[in-house]
């Protein structure tokens, strides 16, 4: 977490990378546009829950994602392996955000339930470079859901 007084600078001396490395792995379009607070990816750091690294959900067994681990970094065609398999199945979708913003956009929904196999495929290259969280959301027949399994990947060309 940034705290008053570091710059992008300061950071990548410290941790054994480059201003340009934390830029583009953050999407930060300007090095000096950091704020306190705001939390950013070191690269080859590993992820803590005290740096908010940590998947959100993911507690219920019907609603899983398995291969996937927080801070993980991710290229090309990813597969989504777990689980998505509830009583009165009606059908799961994959969705994805980036770290700046809240809300999810769909990338695909899927109408067979999976049990310990591939949700889905990634296509990471459509993506800018950056922090992303992946979220599995299984729906039930009456619109009802399992809690859903969400987890924050590095997406890098």
């Amino acid at each position: 977490m940034i705290q008053r007084g570091d710059t992008l600078t300061s950071i990548a001396s410290a941790s054994g990378t480059t201003v340009q490395n934390l830029q583009e792995v953050n999407c930060l379009t300007n090095a000096n546009s950091i704020t306190v607070s705001q939390t950013i990816f070191i690269p080859g750091a590993a992820p803590t829950a005290a740096s908010g690294w940590v998947a959100q959900g993911c507690t219920d067994p019907g609603a899983v994602i398995t291969n996937l681990t927080p801070g993980q970094t991710v290229t090309g065609l990813v597969s989504v392996q777990g689980t998505a398999w509830l009583d009165r199945f009606g059908y799961y979708k994959i969705e994805i955000r980036p770290d700046s913003i809240q809300t999810y956009t769909l990338y695909n929904r899927y109408l067979t339930p999976v049990a310990q196999g591939e949700l889905a495929q990634i296509d990471i290259s459509i993506f800018t470079p950056g922090l992303y969280w992946l979220q599995l959301t299984v729906v039930q027949l009456d619109e009802r859901f399992a809690e859903p399994c969400a987890i924050p990947l590095i997406f890098q060309r």
